[in-house]
């Protein structure tokens, strides 16, 4: 028997949409938290509304269980920068040190270690520009106020909006790995007796299977200790064994 190695015939998608998989959970909960965000900023007009947009997009992480390091990060790193941006706008107030203030603060950002500190070189930033034609005190209130009103909608939405928690997440992946070895019984018993079987349905299985137990071990060490409640090495054994003797008894038919 001579596989057709038909490749581009690889797909890695779900074969159904499932309500639990990471990517349409989140997807969900970003269109029904943005969009009416996008709503207000467009409808209201308030001046910088966009920040409030801006904020809850990036606090809108994809984990519910890390939700309050990225609003803490946000929060502080907004404070951060508008107290810096106090300073630097008492002493140097004229155009030409604004458009330098945020040539500098622009240059920090991508070199910044850290989103907290990335966040307060990009509030250094926005400020600089908007403070040239609005007042100083004003817009550093808007600032906060926007930050602050975003990171209570994204606490919201990330913990009742299609929350993505890690333990349901590792059982889904390791019920997606059951789902490949059960496709690889399947392929055992129907290739014998189909000439024309596409080998392009093992490569796949077998490069979901590598894919899969990867995200699985990723997201199982990212758990504190006390949270590992998942047996990720006695699974990842039993799953390569079965692997293994698949792979040895297909190759040599």
């Amino acid at each position: 028997m001579e596989p057709t190695p038909d490749y581009h015939r690889l797909n890695f998608r779900l074969k159904k949409p499932d309500i639990r998989s990471f990517r349409l959970r989140f997807a969900l909960r970003q269109v029904i938290t943005v969009t009416p965000c996008l709503i207000f900023a467009w409808a209201s007009g308030l001046p910088n509304v966009y920040w409030l947009v801006i904020s809850v997009f990036f606090m809108m992480i994809p984990f519910t269980d890390h939700t309050m390091q990225r609003i803490r990060q946000r929060v502080t790193g907004t404070i951060a920068g508008i107290v810096l941006c106090l300073v630097l706008f008492s002493v140097f107030s004229g155009f030409a040190s604004h458009v330098a203030i945020m040539t500098v603060a622009n240059f920090l950002i991508y070199s910044a270690s850290g989103y907290g500190p990335t966040v307060a070189y990009i509030t250094c930033s926005a400020l600089a520009l908007q403070t040239l034609d609005t007042g100083v005190a004003l817009v550093l209130v808007q600032r906060l106020l926007y930050t602050l009103i975003g990171a209570a909608i994204a606490l919201i939405a990330n913990k009742w909006i299609f929350p993505i928690r890690f333990k349901y997440q590792i059982e889904f992946l390791a019920e997606m790995i059951r789902s490949i070895r059960g496709d690889l019984i399947r392929i055992d018993r129907t290739a014998p007796h189909n000439e024309d079987f596409p080998k392009w349905e093992v490569d796949q299985c077998i490069v979901k299977s590598y894919l899969l137990t990867n995200r699985l071990e990723n997201m199982c060490e990212s758990l504190p200790p006390e949270e590992q409640h998942f047996n990720y090495r006695n699974f990842e054994k039993k799953h390569m064994n079965i692997m293994a003797e698949f792979l040895t008894e297909y190759f040599t038919k």
